[in-house]
């Protein structure tokens, strides 16, 4: 199973949503795991994958490089997450998750189809190209996907596609909110709850 929040850059709201449904995963496989021995139906936690990405792959590099440009990256160098300039996740993201105990502080913005070859096992049948594995949840964080190339092919290999279009916590911060990163970390942590609640069952 494949989960994947987008957003523009990947460097606020996707990389809450990621960080919240790894956080949710953990503590459901240790909930449920023990007490379900015998029920081989439960997927398996290494089989459920949680990725988060940019939708316009261009926005994630401090240079003006477009990743549509570059070569296909080795299994080396995706090893080497920082090969190019990435930009990083914003402060403001990573110290309002710290304040619910959630840690972000080592992710970084992925293009679409890198971190799509990045949930994959590093093989050297691993090819490039334009097409996308299936995806079984894409959860668009933001208004970003009309008339973008990159986000309809995502959409396109999605089993089910939901919008939530939570507002960019910077542009509420600036206009005056200093709550405004913690409030959306939490609007974005019930949404992940009641989401993969529903993926997966309750955690009681």
């Amino acid at each position: 199973m494949r989960v994947v929040f987008a957003c523009k850059s990947n460097t606020c709201r996707s990389q809450m949503a990621e960080g919240w449904a790894k956080s949710w995963l953990d503590k459901y496989y240790d909930h449920v795991r023990p007490e379900s021995k015998e029920n081989d139906s439960l997927l398996p936690h290494d089989q459920v994958h949680i990725l988060s990405v940019a939708l316009d792959s261009s926005s994630i590099w401090n240079d003006e490089n477009d990743d549509a440009t570059v070569p296909c990256p080795t299994n080396d160098e995706r090893l080497r997450s920082n090969h190019r300039d990435l930009k990083s996740v914003k402060v403001g993201a990573i110290e309002a998750m710290a304040t619910d105990g959630v840690d972000i502080s080592n992710y970084y913005p992925k293009s679409a189809k890198e971190a799509m070859m990045l949930s994959q096992p590093f093989s050297s049948a691993t090819k490039c190209n334009n097409s996308m594995f299936d995806i079984d949840r894409l959860v668009l964080l933001c208004n970003c996907a009309t008339g973008n190339v990159e986000a309809q092919k995502l959409v396109r290999s999605s089993a089910r596609v939901i919008e939530w279009e939570v507002p960019a916590p910077s542009a509420l911060y600036n206009s005056g909110n200093e709550d405004a990163y913690v409030e959306t970390s939490r609007n974005i942590r019930d949404k992940v709850d009641r989401m993969l609640e529903e993926l997966l069952g309750t955690i009681e």
